[in-house]
């Protein structure tokens, strides 16, 4: 599988030709279990559950099947469970709670689903508690041992059935509070994710290494000059970015600054949704051989993260340097080069995967911004001033009507040196479909917070959810 894109970094840095191909296997991982005080609550919302079946996830409820337009007509046979996976830290008596949805008044009590643990589905009918909303409804006591158990919702009705997910508790006293923001104060929603370890750029790469090897590309206007030498995991290429200003070379990035390709990794990946302008992914990753999913927004939560942090370059010509890398989970090759077209570099990555699965890059230029330190940023038809998203949610392609994202930097600045600086990324028009794209065909997206929460314009490449990843 290859796949091609170009991408620019304005002022500062500019992105090109993207390449992928696949061999074969899975991403595996081991969850984490901590220490501590015992956990006693469990709540399992829908939006982690590992697979939907015949429901639909409908913001934050799923919704179960409609097979007819009057309730005696519909038929609860032939449908696929929604199945929730829960993690327990230690055996005992777990009571199970339930949120279902009914009505007071309008025809109350024919939305009903059943629920299963384990496999066993419960005699107990879900959707009649005949009040208005959603609501917790007691689904029994049972003994469990530690570990994986699986929860499910089957849609027995076909009448659209709707339920906010499952509560399990070793308080077989509590009764689980209808506020959800109370709910939310005795435990936090279970993520299936929450054993992947951090996106953040690893610290060893920013220290400031002696060169032992230099070499450097420049034009006009643009100067990169990379150095190699020993960090504290080995061989370690850094670079510098110089523009020219009243025929002087400015540095506009340090070489301690980041320099990396962060590849997510995932066994699967489709588009679960939207909200607003921004994706929803449900990612599946292999846990000890069995698959865990979820629906995720944040870029950094997409799956396994994995640093390209470059070991060695080579100079091929007066306009074009290529970084080299040791990871073991692709074959990387990244070009920096001068052309023509453009006053900045374009940098072109090529990967050769080792396993079958779902990737996406994530490309930029040096360290992130927070947000007192930038004066406006600008992405076109959806941002300006200083509004950006609060989380690291995913802008397919299909909503950037000019592919690019900037921040701009007044006068006195430290970033800059005081300089007045405008810096940012543009996708390259060359590699940009000469189609019409929507959200679930979108070759890329834009991310305009980093994996520490501070901001910085980056393009991920393929897309998540698509078939381009």
């Amino acid at each position: 599988m290859k796949k091609c894109l170009t991408f620019l970094l304005t002022a500062v840095m500019l992105l090109s030709p993207l390449s992928f191909q696949a061999k074969s296997s899975t991403v595996a991982a081991t969850p984490v279990v901590t220490g501590g005080e015992e956990k006693l609550h469990y709540y399992l919302i829908p939006r982690n559950f590992a697979s939907f079946g015949s429901w639909t996830l409908t913001g934050e409820h799923v919704t179960g099947r409609s097979t007819a337009t009057v309730p005696g007509e519909a038929d609860g046979s032939g449908g696929e469970p929604a199945i929730a996976m829960v993690n327990l830290q230690s055996a005992g008596s777990y009571k199970l709670w339930v949120r279902d949805r009914d009505y007071a008044t309008n025809q109350p009590g024919i939305r009903t689903f059943h629920v299963g643990v384990d496999g066993v589905q419960l005699d107990k009918t879900f959707g009649i508690h005949g009040q208005e909303g959603f609501r917790w409804t007691e689904a029994g006591t049972f003994h469990l041992d530690a570990g994986m158990h699986e929860l499910a919702l089957y849609d027995t009705s076909g009448y659209y059935a709707r339920s906010e997910g499952f509560f399990l508790t070793k308080d077989l006293d509590l009764i689980p509070p209808e506020d959800l923001a109370e709910l939310r104060e005795l435990a936090e929603p279970e993520d299936p994710f929450s054993f992947l370890p951090s996106a953040e750029f690893p610290q060893w790469a920013t220290e400031d290494v002696v060169p032992v090897h230099t070499d450097a590309i420049e034009n006009e206007k643009v100067k990169i000059v990379f150095h190699q030498g020993m960090g504290q995991q080995g061989s370690l290429v850094q670079n510098e970015i110089f523009i020219k200003e009243n025929g002087e070379w400015t540095l506009v990035k340090a070489k301690s600054d980041e320099l990396g390709f962060l590849m997510m990794a995932a066994v699967g990946s489709e588009l679960a949704g939207q909200l607003g302008e921004f994706a929803q992914f449900r990612q599946e990753v292999s846990v000890g051989g069995t698959m865990i999913g979820t629906v995720v927004n944040d870029f950094f939560e997409t799956g396994y993260p994995i640093w390209f942090i470059p070991s060695g370059f080579e100079k091929i010509s007066d306009h074009q340097i290529d970084l080299s890398f040791e990871n073991s989970e692709a074959d990387l090759t990244v070009s920096f080069q001068f052309d023509e077209l453009s006053y900045e570099p374009k940098v072109t990555l090529h990967a050769e995967f080792k396993t079958d699965g779902a990737y996406s890059f994530m490309f930029y230029n040096g360290n992130e911004t927070a947000y007192e330190a930038y004066d406006t940023v600008t992405a076109p038809l959806l941002y300006v001033k200083k509004a950006v998203p609060e989380a690291s949610t995913v802008i397919p392609e299909a909503y950037l009507l000019t592919p690019m994202a900037t921040l701009h930097y007044t006068a006195g600045n430290e970033r800059y040196q005081g300089r007045e600086m405008t810096a940012g990324i543009v996708m390259d028009p060359s590699s940009v479909p000469q189609d019409f794209a929507y959200p679930d065909t979108s070759t890329f997206g834009l991310v305009l917070r980093g994996p520490g929460g501070d901001v910085r314009p980056q393009f991920t490449a393929p897309m998540f959810g698509t078939e381009h990843s």
